[in-house]
């Protein structure tokens, strides 16, 4: 559980700031992606996707969903997610991933609602024989958390971004 104090700094972040958050979850055995502070504008932005693992030089494993959203005027927002290991099998089963993006939001108790958002559902076209592979690799990741916490502070590619990682149930900045 995110801290009431954490909380209002997310919506001040998200509302007030212009920070981007994304997060990842599971909803109705989809794959589902939540981007807070930003909607794109184009009628139909391009939306390329793909499952990584990143292994640490400790041999600590983590997946991420890794998405580049293209608009009309070839601008590009870039989100990765933390996937933990036992969520990957979702990508076998599921036909298609939601992106939920929501311009601003409103808090209530622990939950957090979109004010504005649109929502677009795209076919779930992740080759099954790389995402069989993947969980098979990540049988024995060893530290999931400590994995992410290497690739995003050295590696990530998305930039002014808020992480929420479900692991820790903590908000990062990630610049």
């Amino acid at each position: 559980m995110i801290n009431q104090d954490k909380l209002d700094e997310l919506k001040l972040a998200v509302n007030n700031i212009h920070f981007h958050l994304a997060y990842f979850n599971i909803e109705r055995g989809n794959p589902s992606i939540t981007y807070l502070g930003y909607i794109p504008s184009s009628q139909e932005p391009t939306i390329l996707h793909n499952i990584n693992l990143f292994e640490d030089s400790k041999g600590n494993k983590c997946t991420f969903f890794y998405s580049i959203i293209i608009e009309d005027d070839d601008s590009a927002i870039i989100i990765e997610v933390f996937v933990d290991s036992k969520d990957l099998k979702h990508f076998l089963t599921s036909r298609k991933i939601t992106y939920t993006f929501c311009d601003s939001i409103d808090i209530r108790g622990d939950n957090i609602t979109c004010v504005q958002k649109r929502v677009i559902e795209i076919p779930n076209r992740l080759k099954k024989n790389y995402i069989k592979r993947i969980i098979e690799l990540m049988k024995n990741p060893k530290d999931e958390k400590k994995a992410w916490k290497t690739y995003i502070t050295k590696y990530s590619q998305a930039s002014h971004m808020v992480i929420i990682d479900n692991t820790q149930k903590e908000v990062q900045k990630h610049d």
